[in-house]
């Protein structure tokens, strides 16, 4: 799983860069699916693709802040991918050369209330943190559901952010529907 989470966030930024995506200064969730390939990914089946929705975080200037979030629905599995720093998420693939990672432990917080959570991996080189728990990623999806606001602080590297996690859009809503998630993820009843 470990090999996973990486290595989706190693071809984060590969498959597709930022022109290929509208830029509205960071108030929506942007969509779009990832290709695999052997010569970027050796740990998963070639030919793998997953779907990845994100949200910039900008500033008043509309240049990029820290706190952007992306989740990526890879084999049937959800990932999370947290900027800590200013920057494009969707870069980070360019970088992940020598990605010097690193255990840590993380705070999580829900409308400032302060959740059990797991271990935690830090790219230092790429200023990016990656929960190792389904249980850590799915609050951080949930409160995205709910429309709460969180809140990580980690020791490694220490610091504190806020995510930038926008309303729930018709984007976000479609997102992931191989992981069981969204409006057509497997197991959805609809209502009548």
């Amino acid at each position: 799983m470990k090999n996973l989470l990486f290595s989706a966030v190693l071809c984060l930024g590969s498959a597709f860069g930022t022109s290929a995506l509208a830029d509205d200064g960071g108030d929506n969730w942007y969509s779009y699916v990832l290709n695999l390939t052997p010569e970027r990914v050796s740990s998963i089946q070639v030919g793998t693709s997953g779907e990845v929705v994100d949200a910039q975080a900008k500033d008043e200037l509309g240049d990029f802040a820290k706190g952007s979030v992306a989740f990526m629905c890879l084999n049937e599995e959800m990932m999370v991918a947290i900027k800590t720093k200013p920057g494009d998420i969707r870069d980070v693939g360019e970088l992940w050369d020598n990605p010097g990672l690193q255990n840590t432990q993380a705070t999580l917080f829900i409308d400032d209330v302060r959740q059990r959570t797991n271990g935690y991996t830090w790219s230092k080189r790429n200023d990016i943190l990656l929960p190792q728990t389904k249980s850590d990623r799915s609050k951080i999806y949930n409160a995205v559901l709910r429309g709460q606001d969180v809140r990580l602080r980690w020791t490694r590297g220490g610091g504190a952010i806020n995510l930038h996690l926008p309303p729930v859009d018709e984007t976000f809503k479609t997102f992931g529907e191989e992981c069981g998630l969204g409006v057509y993820g497997k197991g959805v009843r609809q209502r009548t």
